[in-house]
């Protein structure tokens, strides 16, 4: 029996793995490598708050910009840690705001990111990397080290634990409606996006016998069944409609949305038509 590992642990098993490779940086004696360098709101808010335009910070943000084009918002699910413990928390959402989503997220996300570099500009400090998950984890972790390194308790070590857990229970959306981080990678993704997303395809889809495994299982609620953009302008590349297809019908292609690549529902509903007739 050969042994499969699902998508799910090789996502974590790489956050992981970032997590450690920043920190030991960070903690390091050349103190390279801060959340900052992968985080493109981190290197924004730096700047903003500085009123200067780091050439460093202007490289990392268009190599992550330049991912983005290829990738989408893979960060969210491959980069960021709060997709650790928020992946399987995934909203609800009504009927009218799945039809109004498209209209609106890209205000919305312009609206979002705007707020948090005026906010930045204001303050003179990065002030949405208070409350953003991501950064209170990594605020979180470097309070761990200090006390075991430094024998250093802080106030993290209570506060930040119970910041998270009101934005876990409180704000269940946070990723999909509040995260600056993402609303920066959906703006680039809805504007120039080239690269793989998933899309149906084949005569296996079992769409027209009311199977919604892929939209279900989606963190971002999309559905591939629909002829949208967005499908593919939010999509975070986590893969679990991949793996979770009971019949394999979703595959990883390349297009601007899955129009050409829609399961054989309306097939299957002329051929009855035809059968009937």
């Amino acid at each position: 029996m050969k042994f499969k590992p699902k998508i799910q642990w090789l996502r974590q098993l790489i956050i992981l793995s970032l997590l450690g490779v920043v920190v030991y940086g960070a903690s390091s004696k050349e103190a390279w490598g801060t959340i900052c360098d992968i985080c493109p709101i981190g290197l924004l808010g730096v700047s903003v708050a500085g009123k200067v335009l780091l050439p460093q910070a202007m490289v990392l943000i268009g190599l992550e910009v330049a991912a983005v084009v290829v990738l989408g918002k893979f960060f969210c699910s491959w980069v960021c840690p709060t997709a650790l413990f928020l992946r399987n928390n995934k909203p609800q959402v009504t009927t009218e705001q799945q039809a109004s989503t498209a209209k609106t997220s890209l205000s919305s996300n312009v609206g979002i990111l705007g707020a948090a570099l005026l906010s930045t500009l204001l303050v003179g400090f990065p002030i949405f990397c208070l409350i953003c998950p991501i950064g209170l984890v990594f605020v979180f972790i470097f309070a761990v080290y200090k006390l075991f390194s430094i024998y250093q308790p802080g106030w993290e070590l209570i506060v930040v634990p119970v910041v998270l857990t009101l934005e876990l229970l409180f704000f269940k959306s946070w990723c999909r409606s509040y995260c600056a981080v993402g609303a920066f990678m959906s703006i680039i993704s809805r504007l120039f996006r080239f690269g793989p997303s998933p899309m149906i395809q084949g005569k296996t889809c079992l769409a027209d016998q009311g199977c919604r495994v892929c939209k279900t299982n989606c963190p971002e609620q999309l559905d591939l069944h629909k002829d949208s953009s967005s499908a593919t302008a939010d999509c975070t590349l986590c893969l679990e409609c991949y793996e979770k297809c009971p019949t394999k019908a979703v595959r990883i292609g390349l297009g601007k949305s899955p129009k050409t690549h829609l399961c054989n529902t309306s097939i299957n509903d002329n051929s009855r038509r035809s059968s009937n007739e």
